[in-house]
């Protein structure tokens, strides 16, 4: 999964807990993104809420499903 993307982010290494709009203008900041083309994916629709407040793309993950051939479709 990670060949997909140029950053990935974890709640868990970055001190910091979803949703707290901190942690996703902390990812922005540090990673140098643009929202609009940053694409966010979490399965808790609370998460994702905050981060498309900020103007970050968002996916939300069910699991069971294929995330690879989704986020491959997503970023075409």
């Amino acid at each position: 999964m990670e060949e997909c993307f140029d950053a990935m982010f974890l709640s868990f290494e970055m001190g910091m807990a979803k949703p707290d709009i901190d942690i996703f203008e902390e990812m922005v900041k540090s990673g140098n993104m643009i929202p609009s083309k940053t694409l966010f994916i979490d399965d808790a629709p609370a998460n994702v809420e905050t981060a498309s407040a900020l103007g970050i793309e968002t996916l939300l993950f069910v699991p069971g499903t294929d995330l690879v051939s989704i986020v491959n479709e997503r970023l075409k």
